[in-house]
């Protein structure tokens, strides 16, 4: 299993040129990155659902 650190250098850090990027530029690519990881990425350590659907099934299990 992979950590969410590795998969953020893996998928948005490594093979890009930063040296035209604004901070602004950074934090709204790096939203969207998180955004899509959260409601998109199936992962098999959470039975297949998104950190999202994860979430939202403990909270229907409390």
């Amino acid at each position: 299993m992979e950590g969410f650190f590795g998969l953020l250098k893996k998928e948005f850090w490594h093979g890009r040129d930063w040296s035209d990027w604004t901070p602004a530029r950074f934090i709204e690519e790096l939203g969207g990155w998180i955004g899509r990881y959260n409601t998109e990425r199936r992962s098999d350590a959470l039975g297949g659902r998104t950190p999202a659907e994860f979430r939202s099934a403990l909270g229907r299990a409390v």
